[in-house]
Order: C-alpha cells, then sequence, then structure tokens
C-alpha cells in the first residue's frame, strides 16, 4: 500500500512496528531486561522479530540391507544386514535471523568441539524492506553449515544440541541427556490387533 513517502512504493508484510516490538521486551531504561536476556544500550535498536536454529543430526551406521536368494532362508531371516564401515555422524544446522534497525548477528561456523569438521557453508542474505512505520529497516539472513564428526559415540544424544538466540545468554542447559529417550513414542509394545468392522 503506497505510503505517500517518496522513493517507498509500497511497503513489507511485516504487520508490526518499532513501537509495538518496543512494548513486548522493555521500555528504553531496559526496566524488564533481566532474567538470562542479554544487556543492550537501546532494546529499541536491538530487536529480532525472528531467530530459528534447526539442528539435523544424521547419525548413518552404514549398514546394507541385502536378500536372500534362498527360498529357506539363511539362519532362520529371509533378510540379511551387513555393516561395510564404521558408523558417521553429520550435523546439519539451518538457521534464519532477523532483526530491525541494524544488521543482526549470525552464527559462527567455527564449532565450539574441534570434533566437528566444517565440510560444507551457504549464507543467504534476503533483499532488504521495511516495517510498517516505512522507515525501519528489517534486515534477514538465512544459512546452512554442515559438519561431520570425527570420532562420534554409540549414543548419538551425547553430540545433539538445541540452538540459542543471540537475546539470550548462553547460561542455559542445551544438551540432550539420553535420559529423556522414552519407549513407545514412535511405536507400540502393545500386541497388534486389527479392527473388525461390525458386520464383516
Amino acid at each position: 500500500m503506497p505510503l505517500g513517502i517518496p522513493g517507498i512504493q509500497e511497503v513489507s508484510p511485516v504487520a508490526v512496528s518499532v513501537e509495538d516490538i518496543s512494548s513486548d521486551i522493555g521500555d528504553e531504561e531496559g526496566e524488564t531486561n533481566d532474567g538470562l536476556f542479554t544487556d543492550g544500550d537501546d532494546p529499541s535498536q536491538d530487536i529480532y522479530p525472528n531467530f530459528r536454529c534447526r539442528n539435523y543430526y544424521d547419525d548413518d551406521p552404514h549398514v546394507y540391507q541385502m536378500p536372500i536368494t534362498s527360498p529357506d532362508g539363511f539362519q532362520n531371516a529371509k533378510v540379511a544386514f551387513v555393516q561395510l564401515a564404521h558408523p558417521t555422524l553429520r550435523w546439519i544446522c539451518d538457521w534464519t535471523v532477523a532483526r530491525l534497525g541494524k544488521q543482526p548477528v549470525i552464527p559462527d561456523p567455527t564449532p565450539a568441539d574441534s570434533n566437528w569438521v566444517l565440510l560444507y557453508r551457504r549464507l543467504e542474505p534476503v533483499n532488504v524492506v521495511v516495517a510498517a512505520d516505512g522507515r525501519t529497516v528489517l534486515y534477514r539472513v538465512n544459512g546452512t553449515y554442515v559438519y561431520g564428526h570425527k570420532n562420534p559415540d554409540k549414543q548419538i544424544l551425547k553430540h545433539v544440541n538445541f540452538g540459542r538466540p543471540p537475546w539470550l545468554r548462553d547460561e542455559i542447559d542445551r544438551s540432550m541427556p539420553e535420559s529423556t529417550l522414552t519407549k513407545s513414542l514412535v511405536d507400540s509394545q502393545q500386541s497388534t490387533v486389527f479392527y473388525n468392522p461390525i458386520g464383516k
């Protein structure tokens, strides 16, 4: 929709203003900027409408499934499984970050754990737009980092971590302990019961 401002033909679909967001994170004195939030000199200039980090962990045991040609099977099985190599682990980190008024900070691709080796990196700066006030610039950057582990553990959860947005201090436990593993969430330990429609 035209704003009547020279040089600006339309506004961004971002349906927020700086004032709207500032009211959510605290006033300029930062009265609500406590707890795990980082300290900023001017909260109105430190607004991140969006940050998302999705970590994918591909644990490949390199096990090959082979059919058995014998009609009687082999060792009471009709399928054989052979491990062709040591297991490998890849970590794929997809992230996106947006910031109003200033360019956002982005994740450093250098891993804290030297056992992770960077295999691939992609950065995608998105075209700048303005917020509903027609003046505040919105910056957005997307990225993907891919890593391989030198010596992965048999328990993949020892390598799993949650991401952290830039406005939170790094004081939260973001690891995933083995105690989170729970049975019968993706399968069933109950006996299979087939549904028989009435009258059939």
